[in-house]
């Protein structure tokens, strides 16, 4: 217990211990810890698993593949130009409906100022060599 107390939620604790990370036993050691440490530095992520609430989709992604509404939460997204970047370079990114055709797509040679793209809830979304997403409304 003492180590889900100090674990950042980003390394993933709910699932190491647990084969579904909102199943009972995840639930009832994520309860326990919250009790041993009450002033973890994490408790607010320890009750949320406590209570069965899944985690908030993100707001940022980089490359991969993503469900809207679960993985990425819905929205206007825009790639990031990294400091001293001149653009974005070769980026593929696609839209996708829930049964996998294409609704969008587009493969940019540059984007001066980065790629905008407003993925809505149940689409999927892939990104490639696209670097940082940041989601702006």
């Amino acid at each position: 217990m003492l180590l889900l107390c100090a674990l950042p939620p980003e390394d993933g604790w709910d699932r190491k211990f647990g084969e579904n990370p909102a199943g009972p036993k995840v639930r009832s050691q994520a309860k326990a810890a919250v009790k041993m440490c009450p002033t973890a530095p994490f408790v607010a992520e320890l009750k949320r698993v406590a209570n069965g609430v899944p985690p908030a989709p993100k707001t940022t992604m980089t490359d991969g593949t993503f469900t809207v509404g679960k993985d990425i939460a819905e929205g206007t997204y825009q790639v990031q130009v990294p400091k001293g970047a001149n653009g974005i370079h070769d980026c593929y990114w696609e839209r996708t409906a829930a049964q996998g055709g294409t609704i969008a797509n587009d493969f940019l040679t540059f984007a001066p100022q980065g790629p905008v793209v407003t993925i809505y809830g149940g689409e999927g979304f892939v990104s490639k060599n696209c670097g940082t997403w940041t989601k702006i409304g």
